[in-house]
């Protein structure tokens, strides 16, 4: 197998793959647009919905810490309230006013007092010091009676006659807690004699009823630590620890506008927020308000899933909607093609239906147009080319019957002069002039028997066959008596079956041939090679008849062709015209390659099969 084979079958495939037509170019060109434009608008629609619920998230967190605060102030006027009715309690001031009588004071009773108070109350925190800062009495905390806080923000600021409250830090035994408290001055006769402080701890118990005010989950930070927080883990309980930076909780303590982080809790999105809790201009602790982002979560899903499945439908659609303007586009096109196909087999009456009056429809009047021209151009000039043709061979003709009819002519007169003069050798003239006249005669006979096989050239007749065959059975006929000439055959194994008419191929390699033999007259060698090819992209085979004579020069070779051309003496000048036919009519092509004193090659080239035969294979 040669190389050219090879390549054309590996090349086969990939052409098949490769190759693309406007109207699936079209059809990708317009999805590729769509799926472009579904992508941004997905992308843009989801930076639009994450910046949506991120707003929304920050209203609900704004609206929850909106919420609290005022609970927290609401709590802070209700202890503010308890406190000033317990101030106005006679014997508590009573117990208060004792301790400056001979008869000593009774810490004791004052503290089961508070404790009775604290009960009844609900507070966590309760507690009685005087002008100086010394507490007197502790419901919550006895230990502290005795214990001096002058620098207790609250209670200067009570001493002052104003009520205090806020929230701040309160050191137990048990541990150091936030609490949400009040300062109220005790008054007897128009002067202060203590300070009343009570509240609430923010502990667990605060934090799940200011859950419920705001809807939301809660967190206490004291310091960088998470004390106390409404969300639980897994297995439900409560998060001690959320991870969050330092300078976000920073930023918290610093900044008048709530700020927003997320986090993962359970595989469910939170966003938090906060605000800090502050008693003067001392931020004490960051209360955090938690919000669940799970419906936002599913509702995100289940946007981003029919926006898949409506991209989805919208590419199904855009492909119809592609593939029907690609179809309208290309239509007309497509019977261009058709039309030019159909021109460059020789059909010319073909016409286009018009089917828009748009620049395609244009293009099908302007094609439609030139199809009528060509073939009316076509009709002038194979009129014009048959009289041409004609002419030229009305003139060859004259010109090879004037030769032999010349010699007749003299012939004639010189018998007709010796008859006159009655010659003595009028025998021996007429002898001569009658065999130059049969002689003439005889080459007449010949002459106008090549023009009549020419012109009757039959149509081919096909079939499948063997192509070494025919050319060994050939060369076997011309090569017996030769004995000054060499033949060669080489005939390439992987040659197929041709479709073609054995009997005009014989008779085109004849007259190859002859002409070799011919233009050889002291011996040579003649090489007849056969070898698979490609013509126009489809199997084909390749006959040269190479030899080794005089060549010819390059007018020769131009003129090679043409009826009635010949170089030979006795030469018709048909015999390269009727080859050059008879491979037209096969669909093949002939070409010479010749230098002077260098032989001539005939290349032959002829595909496996003519579809200009109309006939399928076997």
């Amino acid at each position: 197998m040669t190389p050219q084979i090879i390549i054309q079958k590996f090349k086969e495939p990939f052409k098949k793959i490769v190759r693309v037509t406007l109207r699936t170019k079209l059809m990708i060109a317009f999805f590729l647009t769509v799926i472009v434009c579904l992508a941004v608008v997905f992308v843009l629609s989801q930076r639009v919905i994450k910046h949506r619920f991120d707003e929304i998230a920050k209203e609900q967190i704004t609206d929850a810490l909106s919420r609290i605060d005022n609970e927290l102030k609401i709590t802070g006027n209700e202890i503010t309230g308890k406190l000033e009715k317990i101030a106005q309690i006679t014997e508590l001031k009573r117990k208060m006013l004792m301790r400056y009588e001979s008869s000593g004071f009774d810490y004791l009773g004052l503290s089961n007092q508070l404790i009775d108070l604290m009960q009844s109350t609900g507070l966590d925190i309760l507690e009685i010091t005087d002008h100086d800062g010394k507490v007197l009495a502790s419901a919550h905390e006895p230990g502290k009676i005795g214990s001096i806080k002058s620098d207790d923000v609250f209670l200067q600021t009570a001493l002052t006659g104003k009520n205090a409250q806020g929230i701040s830090i309160e050191n137990l035994v048990s541990g150091s807690y936030l609490a949400l408290k009040s300062s109220v001055p005790i008054y007897h006769r128009g002067e202060i004699i203590g300070v009343l402080t009570g509240g609430y701890l923010m502990n667990s118990e605060f934090i799940q009823r200011l859950k419920r005010v705001g809807a939301v989950d809660l967190g206490l930070v004291q310091g960088n630590n998470l004390v106390v927080s409404t969300l639980v883990d897994s297995q439900g309980k409560p998060i001690t620890q959320l991870h969050l930076s330092a300078e976000f909780l920073s930023s918290i303590r610093s900044s008048k506008i709530p700020l927003m982080q997320r986090f993962v809790l359970n595989q469910t999105e939170f966003s938090i927020g906060g605000m800090p809790l502050i008693t003067g201009n001392k931020s004490v602790g960051i209360l955090l308000v938690a919000v669940s982002q799970e419906k936002l979560q599913q509702t995100v899903a289940d946007l981003r899933r029919n926006i898949i499945w409506f991209g989805f439908f919208g590419m199904c659609i855009a492909l119809l909607v592609a593939y029907l303007i690609a179809k309208r586009i290309t239509y007309p096109l497509d019977k261009l093609v058709e039309g030019s196909v159909a021109i460059a087999k020789g059909d010319y009456d073909i016409q286009i239906p018009i089917t828009s009056k748009d620049e395609l429809g244009a293009l099908v009047s302007s094609y439609n147009y030139m199809a009528k021209e060509l073939r009316e151009n076509r009709e002038k000039l194979i009129t014009a080319m048959r009289v041409a043709e004609w002419q030229e061979v009305a003139k060859r003709i004259a010109h090879e019957i004037k030769n032999p009819l010349t010699p007749i002519q003299l012939s004639i007169q010189n018998l007709q002069q010796s008859y006159n003069r009655k010659a003595a050798n009028f025998d021996e003239v007429l002898q001569e002039s009658t065999q130059t006249i049969l002689e003439e005669v005889e080459n007449l006979y010949k002459i106008v028997n090549a023009f009549s096989e020419f012109a009757r050239m039959p149509k081919p007749q096909p079939e499948w066959i063997e192509l070494s065959e025919v050319i060994e059975s050939t060369v076997t006929l011309y090569s017996s008596g030769q004995d000054q000439i060499q033949f060669k055959v080489k005939v390439n194994e992987q040659i197929p079956k041709i479709y073609a008419d054995p009997e005009q191929l014989r008779r085109a390699f004849s007259n190859l041939i002859k002409n070799a033999i011919d233009a050889m007259p002291n011996g040579g060698t003649l090489t007849i090679s056969v070898q698979p090819t490609i013509l126009n992209e489809r199997p084909a085979v390749q006959i040269s008849f190479a030899d080794t004579g005089e060549g010819m020069t390059q007018e020769t070779k131009s003129k090679l062709f043409m009826p009635y051309f010949s170089t030979k003496q006795k030469g018709t000048g048909l015999g390269l015209s009727m080859v050059d036919r008879i491979v037209s009519d096969h669909g093949g092509k002939i070409e010479v390659v010749s230098e002077v004193n260098q032989g001539s090659t005939f290349i032959i080239v002829i595909p496996v099969y003519n579809e200009a035969f109309n006939v399928s294979k076997e």
